[in-house]
């Protein structure tokens, strides 16, 4: 538990460049450090702004798609329920008031995403989908 406090405090005010530490980009980096697994590899540096990542997500099936075979390419293993460390994608509400989906690490108790100015935590979100990696030894 203390890898993913010490990778929380690192994302913490990092602020949302597409590309570079995006909302998904945020559960990727995480997947990767505790896996070695990079989910977002057929897609880092491929994209900088919000109407490019948008083009990818569209492309791929949308959003769910396009995390469902990232995660499986990862070795995530879908489960129904968080605990701390798993990666999910989570409907939000954006600054505009309307329903987002986001991907999202799991803190042990809520969801912590990335922002416009860091990252969100303590979010009490609905989680679309739920991944783990298959071996967390580490929590």
């Amino acid at each position: 538990m203390a890898e993913l406090k010490s990778f929380l405090r690192a994302e913490i005010g990092k602020p949302l460049i597409y590309g570079r530490s995006d909302c998904l980009l945020f559960a990727s980096d995480w997947w990767l450090l505790i896996s070695g697994r990079d989910p977002a590899a057929d897609y880092r540096g491929t994209y900088h702004t919000e109407t490019e990542a948008e083009a990818i997500i569209a492309a791929a099936g949308g959003i769910e798609r396009l995390t469902e075979k990232a995660m499986a390419n990862a070795g995530g293993v879908e489960v129904a329920a968080p605990m701390a460390g798993d990666v999910g994608l989570v409907r939000a509400i954006g600054e505009d008031g309307c329903s987002v989906t986001v991907g999202a690490v799991h803190t042990g108790r809520r969801w912590a995403a990335r922002a416009r100015r860091g990252v969100a935590l303590g979010l009490r979100v609905e989680a679309a989908r739920i991944w783990r990696w298959s071996d967390q030894w580490r929590w």
